[in-house]
């Protein structure tokens, strides 16, 4: 009863439109106060867990990776060469900060949470001293008449 349960609401998720996906990311991350843009933003690619990790599960669609970058969310896509324990290495040009999502994990029928996580990255060619530091944070964005709207952010993890 319980697989029956979660397959139908997996189906349900792959089933959203792309433009329904671009509008879930855009809701979760128009969080006032929630991106550090001040020091440019690298999108890595790779997708966090549904549990707000960091291992890679999957990729971004490409239809969203395209809406940040036209959007001017993102600087940047980070180049991922090493993956140490299932975990993608961000490499960028310029920015400082790597920006992580997972997939819109479903919450019932019209809501979804996103993790939204930041990370101090060295730029290729920073000499400065790095400290390392990151958040992540569970957005809530729920579909509201004919639109995704952000219900509200929470923090979930400092590292």
């Amino acid at each position: 009863m319980m697989a029956v349960v979660i397959a139908v609401g997996l189906s349900a998720c792959d089933q959203r439109n792309s433009r329904d996906k671009v509008a879930i990311y855009s809701a979760a991350l128009d969080a006032p106060d929630l991106l550090r843009r001040a020091r440019g933003l690298a999108l890595d690619p790779f997708l966090m867990s549904d549990s707000g990790t960091f291992e890679a599960s999957g990729r971004l669609p490409d239809e969203v990776v395209e809406y940040l970058k036209n959007r001017g969310t993102i600087q940047e896509v980070c180049s991922t060469e090493a993956v140490r324990e299932d975990v993608p290495k961000c490499q960028s040009d310029s920015a400082s900060v790597e920006l992580r999502l997972s997939r819109p994990i479903p919450i019932g029928d019209t809501a979804f949470a996103v993790f939204v996580a930041q990370g101090s990255i060295k730029a290729k060619r920073d000499t400065s001293l790095f400290i390392p530091f990151g958040t992540a944070h569970r957005c809530v964005v729920a579909r509201i008449q004919h639109a995704w709207l952000l219900r509200g952010c929470e923090l979930h993890m400092i590292t």
